[in-house]
């Protein structure tokens, strides 16, 4: 199965969840960009799969995590404005830094 490149955000209330969430995506190859953000390559089958693993976190009904495929084309429009040295955001990946 074809693995695209893959965020994945969330906005979970409970520190506990909040720990296990992030530690579901790095134990699933996902690396993480921003303090609640995570980027990364998964098929179709590990991001449902993931989806099905953090679920019982997901517990407030403010609580939500995004797991979204990102296609070649999309990336190569990703702009990040940043004043810090990112070393997952890179122009090799087609990914323009504004600083």
């Amino acid at each position: 199965m074809r693995k695209t490149t893959t965020l994945a955000m969330y906005d979970i209330t409970k520190n506990k969840n909040r720990r296990k969430v992030a530690q579901k995506l790095l134990d699933n190859g996902l690396r993480r960009v921003q303090y609640s953000g995570f980027l990364g390559a998964m098929n179709v089958h590990d991001r449902t799969t993931l989806g099905q693993v953090v679920k019982p976190y997901i517990t407030d009904p403010n609580d939500c995590l995004f797991i979204i495929p990102l296609c070649i084309q999309c990336l190569k429009k990703v702009v990040v404005v940043t004043n810090k040295l990112n070393p997952f955001i890179t122009e090799a990946s087609r990914i323009f830094i504004v600083v």
